[in-house]
Parts: C-alpha cells; structure tokens; sequence
C-alpha cells in the first residue's frame, strides 16, 4: 500500500468534516438529523474517516496541535462510538476540529511528503539527514560529520527534535545521560494507525555509537527530571494488555519509569512505587467496579461481556495497583468486587496472570510487590479453569 504522509491525513480529516457540516446544512437540531437515515449513514461513515485519518498522524504532530481531542476522535473509527459522538453536539464538535486544523503547523523535524523528500538540519558539528521514500515505505537517517556518515539507520519515518519542542523529546545534541556529550534521541514510527513506535538513544562521540533501543510499541516516549539532577527519567507504557478481550481504544496501558544507571535505562522502583490508596479510595473503586459489571451486561464495549462478563475497568484498577506495588490490595479488589453471582471468577484470574506473565517487566514488578502477590500463570491452560 502507498504511504499517504501526515500533511494528507489533516486534509482527509477537513474533507469528513466538510461532509458532515454539509450534510447537516439546514437541519435545526440533531433530532432531525436522525429522522433521515441516509443523512445519518453518511456522517457516521465520515466521522470513522475522521478518526480513521486522526489516529494516523503522528503523536509528535498531535502534541503540537492544541485543542483537539484526539483520543475521542480516533475512538469515533469505531461505528458505535461514532453514532455517540453525533448524539452529542455534531456542529460545535466539527467547528472547533475545523478551526483547529486549519492553524495547524508542525515544527518537528520531518519528512513526509508526497514524494521523496530529504530534510537536512545542521546543530553543532552534526548534520542530521533525514530521507523517505512513500513509494517503499522507508527513510533512513544519516548522522554526518565534517562531510563524512558516521552514523547511519534504516527504518521509516524519523523524528528528532531540532526546535524547542518535539513530542516531548529532548533537543537534538543536549546531554540526557548527564555525560559531558552530545547525544541524540530519535523516535522511528512504522506508519501504523497507533504503532509502532522505537525510540533509540545515540551519543555524539567522534564515533557516534547506540548507547540503547526501546521498543515503545503504541505510544510516545516521555522524558522528565524527575529528581533535577539533569539525568532524565523516561516514561513510556506497558502495553500488555493492548487488545486483551477489548478494543484497542479502551486498553489499560499503565506508565512505568526507567531510570539510567550509567549504562542504560531501566525499571526503577522508587520511581514505580507508590503509596498505598485510602480505604475510602479501595471502596471507592469496589463501587465503581461492581457497578461496571452491571453496565457490561447492557454494554460489550464496555468490558468481556461474551466470555467472563469482567468489566474493563476491573483489569484497569488491578493493574493500576500491582504497577505501584500493591498488588496484594488488587487481589483484594478483585475477590470483593466480583460479584458472587458472576460466574467464570476463576477462569478470568487464570488469563489475567498468563498474561501479565508476558509483560516485559514482570519480575520487575515482583521485585515491588511481596512476590506471592502477583498473579501468574503462564504455563495454565486456562480453558480447564472451573467456570
């Protein structure tokens, strides 16, 4: 299929909204657009362009459009979702995107075009030389000097960070490690609707060398100085649990920190742990999921209504709590919020720990928790678990 760049998707996304607000032309009020179900055919198809074309512009672009929306929008590719989102307010939901979109500007360094493009930047003796083919779907960046490529990666589309902000990313030759050099953080995106994304950290040394590469898969890197001490944490999500009996939109995603150790990034407990939720936080949240498991029998995007009838926000709340090391209090949510008359209970915590036990960092998050605590069960065939 023929890469169609980012620049194009903003066009595709005015062009649905064009549609909507023409279609909608002369009606007084959402009422009598669904009295006319061709009308209404025709909005929803183009409110899933819309988000189908949103959710594949790239996070760095996003972060630097203000004003949007863009979780919601990208939800809207989904029929059900966008069927809700004209039952809100249809005209003041495509006037502020249009008015929006259309002061969009990007001061990231890239380049995507409509046909093969090289976008050349200059910062202290480094050339940094992007270049992209649509028609291969691949780039590449060259890192030379004094004329010469001394560093070199093949993949699809680059971003670097040469302005004063990137998605986040630090400026392309500033020190994150706290060495005394220049180093360079490069995010490489597939071209995916939400993946996948690698971030790869380089030192600028005479012989500029990969000091680490961090498959982000769905989302974009976030760098912080956490304790000022000029050496930057990095803040990504773990994303085992991305489709897991859901759609990708609704997926629990929770945020781990790495720190580096003078080598490379890694998990770091101080930062992962957190303290303990009040008891009135714990019923809280009891409530909240006891209720979920109600709504989820009258609503399937809202959880496993097919298999074991858990809601998502069951999964959500448990993770958040094995993730800040307090899992014991997630087995504990867990066995008070399910409802006795649900069946499947144990079927459920059987593939809720097989697959945590994928997670990149499951001994890591042993490592915060009491060990027992962490549901695990890799090697359970789980379709044998008493329903």
């Amino acid at each position: 299929m023929r890469h169609r760049p980012w620049k194009t998707r903003l066009s595709d996304m005015k062009e649905a909204i064009s549609k909507i607000i023409s279609y909608c032309s002369g009606l007084s009020s959402e009422t009598e657009l669904f009295k006319n179900p061709e009308k209404l055919d025709a909005c929803i198809r183009n409110f899933q362009v819309l988000g189908d074309a949103a959710a594949r512009i790239p996070p760095a672009i996003r972060k630097e459009i203000n004003g949007i929306p863009w979780r919601e929008i990208t939800a809207m590719r989904n029929s059900r979702e966008a069927e809700a989102k004209l039952r809100t307010c249809i005209f003041v939901i495509a006037g502020l995107i249009w008015s929006t979109l259309s002061l969009a500007s990007a001061p990231c360094a890239d380049y995507q075009n409509s046909s093969e493009m090289v976008e050349s930047t200059k910062i202290g003796p480094f050339t940094y030389k992007m270049s992209y083919d649509p028609d291969t779907d691949r780039g590449r960046l060259k890192i030379i000097r004094r004329g010469k490529v001394v560093y070199s990666q093949v993949g699809s589309h680059f971003y670097i960070n040469t302005a004063a902000k990137c998605g986040d990313l630090p400026k392309a030759g500033a020190s994150i490690t706290g060495k005394r050099r220049r180093e360079l953080v490069v995010v490489n995106w597939t071209g995916g609707a939400h993946c996948c994304y690698t971030l790869s950290i380089i030192a600028l040394e005479d012989q500029p060398f990969l000091i680490q590469e961090i498959e982000l898969e769905h989302s974009w890197p976030d760098f912080k100085d956490l304790n000022k001490d000029g050496i930057l944490e990095l803040l990504i999500s773990d994303w085992t649990f991305a489709y897991w009996k859901i759609p990708f939109a609704q997926s629990p995603a929770p945020q781990i920190t790495l720190g580096f150790n003078g080598r490379r990034w890694v998990f770091e407990p101080r930062w992962n742990k957190k303290a303990r939720p009040s008891p009135n936080d714990f019923l809280a949240s009891q409530a909240k999921i006891k209720q979920a498991f109600v709504d989820t029998k009258l609503d399937a995007s809202l959880g496993d209504r097919e298999d074991t009838g858990a809601p998502v926000l069951l999964w959500t709340e448990m993770l958040n709590l094995i993730y800040s090391g307090n899992a014991d209090l997630a087995l504990k949510l867990f066995d008070s919020a399910w409802p006795a008359d649900s069946p499947h209970k144990k079927k459920f915590q059987c593939e809720f720990g097989r697959q945590l036990g994928q997670s990149p960092f499951f001994e890591d998050l042993r490592k915060i928790n009491q060990p027992d605590t962490v549901p695990l069960n890799e090697h359970t065939d789980c379709s044998t678990s008493e329903k």
